[in-house]
């Protein structure tokens, strides 16, 4: 498969699965993303909190998968549902593949598919997908994942806010309403959340983040105890100051998106 050069960046940061290098029992990530450690970890509770009851009749599709973390994060919390997950990146697939084992990945490009899903899903979700997708191939992807959702299901979908820098592998970042534009010809209703608040208090956790990171040594000399409770500090400042927040207050979006029955 030939890549776009934006597809190309992404594909380079696949050498290692990094959205792996991130746990919940730790704040500590690679320095060059060291306090994207709780955003990340608490978005991707907050995408699966908005999917909604999933019991194992149930099928979700995550389209634009990577390397899995997302499914892995459902796995781990007891889900029983059908997993299946898609990605034009062969090598993120082969890491999500080694991660979560018994579930059904596939290679497949979102403005071109090759499978169509017969049977439908009844839930999809697409993180940080769109942002990838050209302008003009917008349309046709939304149109693709909708069809994906079976009538009654939802579509659950999360872009870069244009709060956000552009990012060089990026087409395009969203406000609350050209998202809700993207999405609207296809679903009955749409809404639209926002996730980590642009503030002032952001200097806050990363002081909390950079500190864990010059005491974390000290968990070798018995000091575990006063590290961990900077971790949770961490986690905790970052629930209560900066997660949720307005459409149009945060560097991400959220969009739950229900078909019609």
């Amino acid at each position: 498969m030939s890549l776009s050069s934006e597809q190309s960046l992404q594909e380079q940061e696949y050498e290692i699965p990094y959205h792996y290098l991130i746990n919940w029992n730790s704040l500590l990530s690679f320095p060059d993303k060291l306090h994207s450690a709780p955003i990340y970890l608490f978005y991707l509770k907050d995408i699966i909190d908005k999917l909604g009851p999933l019991n194992r009749e149930m099928r979700v599709l995550d389209a634009g998968c990577g390397d899995g973390r997302l499914i892995y994060e459902l796995r781990t919390s007891g889900c029983e549902a059908t997993l299946v997950g898609i990605d034009y990146s062969e090598r993120a697939v082969q890491f999500a593949r080694v991660f979560n084992p018994d579930v059904d990945f596939s290679v497949d490009d979102l403005t071109r598919p090759k499978n169509m899903h017969v049977e439908p899903f009844d839930v999809v979700v697409s993180v940080e997908t769109l942002e990838h997708i050209e302008p003009a191939q917008l349309q046709s992807v939304v149109d693709y994942l909708a069809g994906c959702v079976k009538p009654g299901g939802r579509l659950v979908v999360t872009v870069p806010h244009k709060n956000r820098p552009m990012d060089p592998k990026h087409y395009q970042h969203f406000s609350a309403d050209s998202l809700r534009h993207a999405l609207l010809k296809s679903f009955e209703s749409i809404e639209i959340y926002g996730f980590y608040r642009r503030t002032h208090k952001e200097i806050i956790l990363k002081t909390v983040t950079a500190l864990y990171y010059f005491i974390y040594p000290l968990k070798k000399v018995g000091m575990e105890k006063m590290v961990d409770a900077v971790s949770r500090a961490g986690f905790s400042y970052f629930k209560k100051n900066l997660g949720h927040c307005g459409p149009d207050e945060g560097q991400s979006l959220i969009a739950v998106c229900h078909k019609s029955p």
